[in-house]
């Protein structure tokens, strides 16, 4: 159970002080997978805006 919550806890970026990776290897799975998890919400940001605009031009037309 401790290695979902501290994915989720890592991909969503908040704050986690009750588990902290120890090793290089952990600190470095963890740097990507946030870095990861970033992108993931920006993608989701990017499509649903563009998803917002491809239907307000729609109405428009």
């Amino acid at each position: 159970n401790d290695f979902l919550y501290f994915s989720f806890v890592t991909l969503t970026s908040l704050d986690y002080s009750d588990l902290l990776p120890l090793s290089e290897t952990a600190k470095t799975l963890a740097f990507v997978e946030a870095i990861f998890g970033q992108f993931y919400i920006a993608t989701l940001v990017v499509g649903l805006v563009a998803a917002n605009i491809s239907s307000r031009a729609k109405i428009k037309v």
